[in-house]
């Protein structure tokens, strides 16, 4: 398998020409979300357009791939994807809002295939075996593996091939209903406009108001501190240690432990 590496804003313009020369693309994304840095953060943008499949850094010096974004937000190109949910999420926070989504999870669910994931789809629907998943690596490292980089070019080498063969399956009906559901992406802003501190309401069992307060006040200072040192909350103190700090302040005699 080929694919172009995108690192500059030259190797981007073209990269641009040839996806606005095409009526369907596949995307995905690969991005740190509090794993090994602070914050939500987009590491790489994948895209096949045509037999091309690009491979655009973000993380580049002088780099800006938000010249693409508008070729996102084409309306005349179809964005194929895969359980979009998150990478949605990011794509607003970063200020690009995507039209025409066609995600093959919303497909398979509507036809009513069990809850699987892509490289087992691929292997059920089209006998393609894909590499060892390498989502969980550390995406901020660079320079990028060998395994890391064929693992994101296969996340969209197959997918338009795969929408289109499901889709064979499906009553006129059915397929319509899929468009709709899809255009369910395009009226929700899913912008992560606050950070969460991380707690829900399931983390006030058992402790009172004041308690809860104090838990509050505790893990908002927390996700300052991880900010202000760009790393995860959970690197920088233990949600469970400041539980107990909130029920029983004598714990903080061992702060600096």
């Amino acid at each position: 398998m080929t694919f172009n590496y995108v690192t500059t804003q030259s190797q981007l313009t073209d990269c641009i020409e040839k996806i606005n020369a095409v009526s369907e693309i596949s995307v995905d994304l690969e991005f740190d979300k509090n794993r090994y840095r602070y914050g939500f953060n987009l590491c790489l943008l994948q895209i096949k357009a045509g037999n091309d499949i690009f491979l655009i850094d973000p993380l580049g010096d002088n780099f800006d791939i938000k010249p693409v974004f508008e070729s996102l937000e084409n309306p005349n190109i179809q964005k194929v994807v895969y359980a979009f949910g998150e990478d949605i999420r990011l794509l607003h926070t970063l200020g690009c809002y995507p039209k025409n989504l066609f995600d093959i999870t919303i497909q398979t669910r509507l036809m009513n295939y069990p809850a699987i994931s892509l490289t087992n789809l691929l292997l059920e629907e089209q006998g393609i075996e894909c590499s060892k998943s390498s989502q969980k690596s550390n995406w901020f490292k660079r320079p990028l593996t060998e395994q890391q980089l064929t693992y994101a070019a296969e996340d969209v080498e197959f997918l338009i091939e795969l929408k289109n063969q499901i889709q064979k399956k499906c009553t006129k009906e059915l397929t319509e209903f899929i468009t709709e559901e899809n255009k369910q992406y395009e009226l929700i802003d899913y912008a992560e406009k606050e950070t969460s501190n991380g707690l829900k309401d399931k983390d006030k069992k058992d402790l009172t108001e004041y308690q809860w307060h104090i838990y509050n006040g505790l893990m908002n200072f927390r996700e300052k501190a991880a900010s202000k040192v760009n790393r995860p909350p959970f690197f920088v103190l233990g949600k469970e240690y400041l539980r107990e700090v909130a029920i029983d302040h004598a714990q903080l005699k061992s702060w600096k432990h």
